[in-house]
């Protein structure tokens, strides 16, 4: 396994929002475009600038599934065309549903 792919868990491909909230969870911040996601961790896309060990609380939007509140440290970053690409390993996950679905996460991942 050569050291760019590292990943522990099966990630699922996914176009969807990814939105990062303040401390409290009350105060969107900025948003990025979800590449990636698995049990373990996140990849997405954005403009913003962050550095490894980032602390990044976020709220990902699947479509036709709900919400997935999680909270993690970036470990990875790169360029993708003129953005920036960032992987985050979670510290906690926690299912919100503001569609209603009691769907758990992990019968989506």
């Amino acid at each position: 396994m050569d050291r760019y792919n590292r990943q522990r868990a099966e990630r699922t491909k996914n176009d969807s929002v990814i939105e990062v909230f303040d401390k409290t969870g009350a105060r969107l911040l900025w948003s990025g475009r979800l590449m990636d996601y698995s049990a373990t961790g996140a990849c997405f896309i954005t403009g913003k600038e962050l550095a490894l060990g980032d602390q990044v609380d976020a709220r990902i939007r699947i479509f036709g599934k709900g919400c997935v509140e999680v909270s993690g440290r970036v470990v990875r970053t790169g360029k993708r065309d003129n953005l920036n690409l960032y992987a985050i390993h979670y510290d906690s996950v926690k299912n919100s549903h503001p569609t209603g679905e009691k769907k758990n996460y992990d019968e989506y991942i």
